[in-house]
Formats: C-alpha cells, sequence, structure tokens
C-alpha cells in the first residue's frame, strides 16, 4: 500500500538575528522566555523552533536558471513553524502573538511570517524516527510564469513524492500564500522583505548529511530537480542545527532544558 500523507495548515516564520546579538544567546533567549509566551497560544497543534545553520547552506543541487547560493543579506537564522487547527485559528493565532513578536525584538532583526492554505501542508508518516540525524529546510521561489497551483502541485506531487520513495525518513512539504506574507518584525535597515519571500518549502529528515547526498542522487530524485526550473527561480537549502520543540500534539513541551 502507497503511503499517503496527512494535510495539515501552518504558518513558517523565517526568523533573521539582530547583527549586536551574540548567536547562541539569541537561540537561548528563542528557545527560553520568548518561547513561554507562545505556550500560552490557543488552537496550535505545533510550535518548533529551528536553529538553521550559518555555514551549512545553499547546497541544493543547481541546474541552469535556479539560484542555489545564499546571499548574506538574505539568509535566515531560524524558522518557525506553526500547525493550527484551521486557516482562522491560524490568522487568530498571529493576532494573539503580538506580544510575542514585541519582545522578539529582543533578538530578532527580521521576522517574515507566511500562512500555507487550509490544508496546503503535507506530512508524509515518519520511518524510524530514532534513526533521524539530519534535518533540511529547502525554501522554494516559484518563476513569475508559474502559478500557484502549479507550484504546489510541483511541490507535493513530484518532488515530495520522490524524496519520500528514495527513501526520506521523514518530509514535509508547504505550499505558502504569498497573500499572507506577514512583516511581523520590520528590518531597520535591509532591503525590501519581498526579497525574502518563497511560495514553497520542504523538511527533509535523514540519517545524515551523506544519506541526504544519496537522496539527491537517487535516479527518481534526478529526475525531478533536473525540471526544477520549469517551475522555480531559487531553491535555498539550509541545515538545521537544532529543533526545539514547544508545542507537540497540542500539548505543551517542558521549556527547562530547551533554551540550553
Amino acid at each position: 500500500m502507497t503511503a499517503s500523507p496527512i494535510r495539515v495548515t501552518s504558518l513558517l516564520n523565517l526568523m533573521r538575528l539582530r547583527e549586536d546579538i551574540v548567536r547562541n544567546d539569541g537561540f537561548a533567549h528563542w528557545a527560553g522566555p520568548h518561547a513561554r509566551l507562545a505556550t500560552e497560544l490557543p488552537n496550535l497543534v505545533e510550535y518548533v523552533q529551528r536553529q538553521l545553520s550559518n555555514t551549512d547552506h545553499g547546497y541544493w543541487p543547481a541546474t541552469p536558471g535556479v539560484e542555489t547560493s545564499i546571499d548574506e543579506e538574505l539568509r535566515m537564522d531560524g524558522l518557525l513553524e506553526v500547525r493550527a487547527t484551521s486557516t482562522p485559528a491560524g490568522l487568530n493565532a498571529i493576532v494573539r502573538m503580538r506580544s510575542a513578536y514585541l519582545e522578539g525584538r529582543e533578538v530578532f532583526d527580521r521576522a517574515l511570517g507566511q500562512l500555507t492554505g487550509a490544508g496546503g501542508g503535507r506530512w508524509w508518516p515518519s520511518r524510524d524516527g530514532d534513526s533521524v540525524r539530519h534535518q533540511t529546510v529547502v525554501l522554494f521561489r516559484r518563476n513569475r510564469s508559474v502559478n500557484g497551483i502549479a507550484c504546489r502541485q510541483f511541490v507535493d506531487e513530484t518532488l515530495g513524492r520522490a524524496l519520500y520513495s528514495a527513501g526520506a525518513l521523514g518530509l514535509r512539504t508547504y505550499a505558502l500564500r504569498t497573500a499572507t506574507k506577514l512583516e511581523l518584525i520590520p528590518s531597520s535597515h535591509r532591503g525590501p522583505s519581498s526579497l525574502g519571500r518563497y511560495h514553497a518549502a520542504i523538511m527533509i529528515d535523514t540519517a545524515s548529511r551523506d544519506h541526504l547526498m544519496e537522496l539527491l542522487t537517487a535516479p527518481a530524485v534526478s529526475e525531478v530537480v533536473a525540471i526544477q526550473a520549469d517551475t522555480f527561480s531559487a531553491a535555498h537549502a539550509y541545515t538545521v542545527d537544532r529543533s526545539v520543540d514547544v508545542i507537540r500534539d497540542r500539548k505543551v513541551v517542558s521549556l527547562a532544558n530547551q533554551a540550553s
């Protein structure tokens, strides 16, 4: 029987640390005082902070017409992944997050948020979660000639299915609505926030970095990557240095050791 993903409604926030903040101190604040504010938000199924590597990024397979290197001015430090019970619940959470975003200015220079549509995310069944030792986030920007439906179909049905069939231990794909792009913490000095806008994202769990590269060179995946320029103009990959679960399965996770 072929495995099928479940559909979820999510909010993804890209975070950039302030330049005057020590990186480890900023992440400790995010996982500690800032995370505690999130525990008061209603109707959330999951709230996960993903700390992105500032050195291991830009390694998605390059093909003509698809930008894979990440400009330092546009590089992000974190990704907040929030799963809500519904689209209205996600929008309500954004309104309720106001105090958290104001507090976030203590460490963040910018926060850009985007919602999926209703059921616009796909979570594939996890395989042997205890073996996961490496996580990758890939952010995609679509070509101007490609509409949202075509982008979603390519990410969910073509690329996502190929990665899962090739042996990904876990996989999440997201089609993001451009109409819900929210500059939650406006940058004080960087370029236009539209430059940081993405239209889709995937999260890949593997046993190691080498395992990831094996997936990307698998025949089924290579065939899809070879035609990615028909859909994407950019594909920015980041290694996740650490994932911090704040809410999981609607329950608050103990934050006692999260900031360490």
